[in-house]
Formats: C-alpha cells, structure tokens, sequence
C-alpha cells in the first residue's frame, strides 16, 4: 500500500472517530440531562405529596382523617426508593458515555502531549484537561471507573437528597402514628 492510500485510509478513520467523538458527546450530555429531568420529576412529585400530606394535617378533623395522612409518608418512602435507582441507572449511563469517550480521544491522539505550534501555548500538554487525564488513569478498566464515579460527586449529592426525603417519609409516619395516638 503506497504513502497515499495509507494516509487516506488514516484520514477516513480519523472522520470516522471524530463522527463517533461528536456522538459520543452528544450522548453523554443527553445522559446528564435526562438524569437532571428525574431528579426533577421525582423531587417535584416527592414534594406534592409532602405538601398535600401536611395540607391534610391541617385539615384533618377525625382519626380516619389521620390514618388517610399516612399513605403520604409510605408514597415518599416508596417514591425516594425508585428515585434513587432511577437516577442512578441514567448516570451510569452518563459515566459509560464519558468512558466511551475517553477511549476514542486516545484513538485520535487528543491525550498525546502536543507540539503544535513554535512558541504556542502549553505545548507540553495534551488537548484533553490533565485532571480529566489524571481521574482515568487511576483505573485498569472503564468498568471500574464506573463503579467509583457512580457513587461519588454529582451523583451522591443525589443520592443524599433522597435518602433525606426517606428521613423525612420515616419521621413523618413516626409523626402522625404519635399525633394519632395522642388525640
């Protein structure tokens, strides 16, 4: 194969990896913003139940009344429940896009040190962020850059958030069997 075809089979490769790069891209941010959309979906339907169950309080005249309440509290526990699991399958998914991702900038040579240009800027270093390079690094396989990323960050904020509306499923059906109890 001459000097030509082999640098046009290089270039066709090359456009095909940026296609795959630009895909890739694009997944990884449909990923982050569908698991944005359920945090928002499942904290906007965990906080109407919340709100409607502390309406119903206040409302509330007769024992059946109270023992009605506390279906609220068990939605919020179940709810919390699904919304964990629902957001955690959309990161992950957000964190395999990432992983895709850093293995075709490898293909196409972005996390090489460049030498762009004579006198040009940083050119001991790679395209590609040297933390980003770093956090990859730490891992033999993208299977476990997963596992570790899908338990900390942006994700266990989430994660956080409802385990305290569970806390808050828990103590408000704590609440109402004693507030039933004592009236």
């Amino acid at each position: 194969m001459s000097y030509t075809q082999q640098k046009l089979k290089s270039m066709k490769e090359d456009e095909i990896n940026i296609k795959l790069l630009e895909i890739t891209i694009q997944e990884e941010h449909y990923f982050l913003q569908e698991h944005q959309n359920r945090i928002k979906f499942y904290t906007s339907l965990i906080t109407g139940i919340v709100a409607a169950t502390f309406g119903g309080l206040i409302n509330a005249k007769i024992d059946l009344h109270y023992y009605a309440l506390l279906v609220g509290p068990v939605l919020i526990l179940a709810i919390s429940s699904f919304a964990i699991d629902g957001t955690h399958r959309m990161f992950q998914r957000y964190l395999e896009a990432i992983t895709q991702r850093a293995k075709i900038e490898q293909i196409l040579g972005l996390t090489s040190k460049t030498k762009q240009v004579d006198n040009g800027y940083w050119q001991e270093e790679s395209i590609i962020s040297e933390r980003h390079l770093l956090s990859r690094k730490k891992f033999d396989s993208s299977e476990l850059f997963i596992k570790h990323f899908s338990k900390l960050g942006y994700h266990r904020n989430t994660i956080h958030l409802f385990r305290i509306f569970q806390l808050v499923g828990i103590l408000s059906t704590i609440g109402l069997i004693i507030f039933t109890n004592v009236n």
